[in-house]
């Protein structure tokens, strides 16, 4: 995923799903050294890959969690962030329910602060495997790369599908992430738009740039 004139315009490139499970295979879940670059695969997921290699377990299905009473400080603590975003949230369910999108925003450390998803038996059942819920933590240093982790370290949208995810649980989902900016620039958080791999839309990436935009207008008019 390419980020050019400020965000409005957007390239997307060829994702050769076997080459890249090959590289997972042979780099992450293996022990071959990796490289400089590989081709077909963006420079910051591998950056990502190499960092997590260091940190996190691929195969980790059961993430540890935000117990209650530090999800009840956290959400407390972020309650502004949540009485703003929220409500876009809803309004993108609304206009993208048929997508079959989940829509979930973290703190700017990678925390799941709320979600918002389908009353959709199948994508339940996928988000429930892949351990999407409140209180997770998509940090890199947990989780290895995510397209949260990888948005708030390259500041920037992240689109990852597949493969390109570090931890094994999400290899069957496509992930966009955008930072959350307030006055100042300084980061606050992040959306992250999922779904089935099988099931992505560019048209949702468009969408979620249109979310994030307006979240950080009224986050930035109610500071100000």
């Amino acid at each position: 995923y390419d980020e050019e004139n400020g965000g409005d315009e957007m390239e997307y490139k060829e994702h050769n799903y076997e080459l890249i499970k090959e590289y997972w295979n042979r780099y992450v879940a293996g022990y071959e050294e990796m490289p400089e670059h590989l081709e077909g695969l963006d420079d910051r997921v591998l950056n990502s890959w190499k960092r997590s290699k260091l940190k996190a377990n691929p195969f980790e299905t059961n993430p540890p969690l935000l117990n209650q009473v530090e999800l009840e400080n956290l959400t407390k603590e972020k309650q502004d962030l949540i009485k703003i975003a929220v409500p876009y949230m809803i309004q993108f369910y609304e206009i993208a329910k048929n997508t079959t999108q989940n829509v979930l925003l973290t703190d700017a450390e990678g925390k799941q602060l709320k979600n918002i998803s389908a009353n959709n038996k199948d994508l339940l059942e996928i988000m429930t495997h892949a351990s999407v819920a409140n209180g997770s933590n998509y940090a890199e240093d947990v989780c290895g790369t995510s397209s949260v982790s990888l948005s708030l370290y390259e500041d920037s949208p992240i689109l990852l599908r597949g493969y390109e995810h570090y931890r094994a649980i999400y290899h069957n989902l496509a992930c966009f992430s955008l930072p959350i900016h307030s006055l100042g620039n300084k980061q606050v958080g992040c959306i992250c738009i999922t779904g089935p791999l099988d099931k992505y839309q560019p048209l949702v990436s468009s969408a979620g740039l249109m979310m994030v935009h307006a979240i950080e207008n009224e986050l930035r008019l109610t500071q100000s």
